[in-house]
């Protein structure tokens, strides 16, 4: 099992581990424009980028289930998460918060 962040998804308790350097290039772009929305754009990359993460811990995991699991509630959190994870934002701020996606310029 890779470290990571232990979080809830519906009822299963998964390790988020960081994001591999090949699958960050690979979603460069997309994360460059990340909005942080409900747009179809923004759903997609958090669910994509969820799948690779996630089965780098649990490789039998589907995006079926994965889109079963994440929700409105805990969408941001879990996002946030794995970007922290991967260090594309730091962990948390001063207030205890996640921030905001650092874009690259």
């Amino acid at each position: 099992m890779i470290a990571g962040h232990k979080m809830h998804l519906g009822d299963t308790e998964y390790v988020i581990p960081p994001l591999t350097l090949g699958t960050i290039e690979e979603y460069q772009e997309k994360l460059s424009n990340y909005q942080g929305g409900t747009d179809k754009e923004s759903v997609t990359l958090v669910l994509e980028l969820g799948l690779r993460g996630l089965r780098r811990n649990y490789p039998e995991l589907t995006m079926e289930v994965l889109k079963e699991q994440i929700d409105m509630g805990n969408m941001s959190n879990f996002f946030m998460a794995l970007m922290g994870q991967s260090r594309l934002i730091p962990k948390e701020n001063e207030t205890g918060g996640a921030e905001a996606l650092v874009k690259s310029e």
